[in-house]
């Protein structure tokens, strides 16, 4: 098997991914970073209270921050082009090449729009779904699951 698939990588992209790769983390930011400043805020504003209201906001834009580095990372080069084979993944994102062996991956998820594959030591590498057919997904779900990385 030999899957090939190029993505432009733009805010929509982004925002997916970072959606997709922090799951239910992504919520607990959005709304638990407003939750404390308002709980924070609500009583009385003294200088004790400042603490909270920073962690809050901060929270609520660490996946804003997350986009923001990678359209940063993609500016010189806005196409991530990914090889799956049954050996494993190459990975060519702007300008830099990196080749995995499925061993090195611990775990795949496969949410609406990509397949997840997280890497040993956290990072989560997304393959995106929306360029390939319904027969290379198969193929690819099917590799996943040989190599026990999809359930």
């Amino acid at each position: 098997m030999e899957v090939s698939v190029r993505q432009t990588i733009d805010r929509a992209y982004v925002a997916r991914a970072v959606k997709a790769t922090l799951g239910w983390k992504y919520w607990m930011f959005r709304l638990g970073g407003p939750l404390i400043v308002v709980l924070s805020v609500f009583p009385s504003l003294s200088a004790g209270d400042l603490i909270p209201v920073v962690f809050g906001v901060l929270a609520f834009f660490i996946p804003e921050i997350m986009m923001w580095g990678t359209m940063r990372q993609a500016k010189g080069d806005p196409e991530t082009r990914l090889r799956l084979t049954d050996q494993g993944l190459s990975a060519d994102v702007s300008g830099a090449s990196a080749t995995y062996e499925w061993k090195a991956f611990r775990t795949a998820r496969e949410t609406r729009d990509f397949w997840l594959l997280r890497r040993h030591g956290g990072v989560s590498i997304p393959v995106p779904k929306a360029p390939v057919s319904s027969e290379q997904a198969d193929q690819i779900r099917a590799v996943l699951r040989e190599n026990g990385l999809l359930r």
